[in-house]
């Protein structure tokens, strides 16, 4: 019996072990909740277009919650065309199994759009400084690629939203007084950015103000790359390791000659070392050496 049992126990367990992996790494393809999820979003906004390919039920582990993904979808809002790659949609289980959609998230990935289709988007859209900032201050461009993450709250209503991407050829003409951008994050060859913030006030000339934290750990062959035309690094070995505050200010006439700046930074560096490829000689040491070793320093840059 008691063989039996543990036989039973360890199918299920097998069983649902292999649901799991099946779901969250291929998933499992039906066109079931097309109708169902174009249904949702005509009813919230009739002026969508979209049609839809087979979608996939799939499993997010970090979640523990289904979502239904489909790739190229045409998707298109009052005749403007929105090249969309992916899209992800999340919903609550409980509903999952009686054909019921109740959308908690959605994650979509487009490419190749012009500003210009974005702005006749924006248009039509509810008044926000987003659209403002999009009508007013951009003439031309395209996103290059851009991902959305977008929280869904009761009536389909956007409690929150995130974005990331890429503009390429963008044409700035700053029309208002104030602009605000906020949390600008990056990553570049091992230096990490992140807090950034900048704000552009135009009064009589362009003030920009901004600042924005890095944090590094730069060895050998990446401090190579980013000083390609310094012999300094291509001849030693240097590896350096730290955070900094950067904050900076600038002011720009309207014919965008820079009138007057300011930068200044702080930080620490706990550990940094440069290897020379030759001993150096000075007055100042009894020995020549030819390893220097950075340690818990401070660094002021005004």
């Amino acid at each position: 019996m008691k063989n039996f049992l543990y036989s039973v126990i360890f199918l299920i367990i097998f069983l649902l072990s292999g649901a799991i992996i099946y779901l969250s790494t291929i998933g499992f393809e039906t066109s079931k909740f097309n109708k169902i999820i174009i249904k949702e979003i005509k009813e919230k906004d009739s002026k969508f277009e979209l049609k839809l390919q087979k979608i996939k039920v799939k499993l997010d582990l970090k979640k523990i919650q289904l979502f239904l993904l489909t790739k190229n979808p045409d998707i298109s809002y009052e005749g403007v065309k929105i090249n969309t790659t992916e899209i992800k949609v999340y919903t609550k289980i409980k509903n999952f199994f009686i054909s019921e959609v109740e959308i908690s998230q959605v994650v979509f990935a487009i490419k190749e759009v012009k500003i210009k289709d974005i702005q006749k988007i924006a248009a039509r859209i509810k008044p926000s400084n987003f659209k403002t900032y999009l009508l007013n201050n951009l003439e031309g461009g395209e996103i290059e690629k851009a991902s959305f993450n977008l929280y869904i709250g009761e009536n389909f209503k956007i409690n929150e939203y995130k974005a990331n991407g890429t503009i390429k050829k963008i044409n700035l003409r700053i029309k208002n007084n104030l602009t605000l951008i906020n949390s600008i994050q990056a990553n570049y060859e091992g230096i990490s950015v992140s807090n950034g913030s900048i704000n552009l006030d135009k009064e009589k000339d362009i003030q920009i103000k901004g600042k924005f934290n890095t944090q590094f750990n730069l060895g050998e062959i990446k401090l190579n790359r980013i000083f390609k035309k310094i012999n300094f690094f291509e001849q030693n070995k240097v590896s350096i390791q730290g955070s900094l505050l950067h904050e900076f200010n600038l002011q720009i006439n309207n014919n965008f000659k820079i009138v007057d700046y300011e930068y200044k930074s702080s930080g620490n560096m706990p550990q940094s070392q440069v290897i020379l490829k030759k001993e150096l000689k000075n007055n100042f040491t009894k020995k020549p050496f030819k390893k220097i070793l950075f340690k818990k320093n401070k660094i002021e840059i005004n």
